[in-house]
């Protein structure tokens, strides 16, 4: 079986992995406060829908590598149910419950995006073969 081996120490993934996703919470927060003053500062872009649902995409992408990548060499299940739940929550925010639960939802998804990235640095610090790599801060 060949090694895979990242250019970046794997830690690294997970800060901005967990800095993106609570990124993503502030905007879910800030949008409805935001949205009447930024189109005149010439920001605008950053409430618009598109701009949000890429921030969503991209945490749950990385969140998904990172955690799948995680799994693979720590076993551990509870960083994959945090990225589950956080998920779940996130898309259901988007897709499924009316707008008065949107963004409670989404910001208590993206939170649960962020604590798993947390979980796997943390499991990636302890890991030997992660610090045999040089992969853990």
């Amino acid at each position: 079986m060949n090694k895979v081996s990242l250019p970046f120490p794997h830690s690294s993934i997970d800060s901005v992995g967990a800095s993106l996703s609570m990124a993503c919470a502030i905007h879910c927060m800030a949008v409805p406060f935001l949205i009447a003053i930024l189109p005149f500062w010439g920001m605008g872009f950053l409430v618009a829908e598109g701009f949000g649902q890429g921030i969503v995409f991209c945490s749950v992408f990385l969140a998904t590598g990172s955690l799948c990548w995680g799994f693979k060499l720590h076993g551990k299940w509870r960083g994959m149910v945090a990225l589950v739940s956080g998920a779940i929550m996130i898309f259901a925010g988007h897709l499924l419950v009316d707008e008065t639960y949107e963004m409670p939802l989404s910001v208590v998804g993206a939170a649960c995006l962020a604590a798993a990235h947390l979980m796997n640095r943390q499991l990636c610090n302890r890991c030997v073969r992660c610090q045999a790599q040089g992969e853990a801060t």
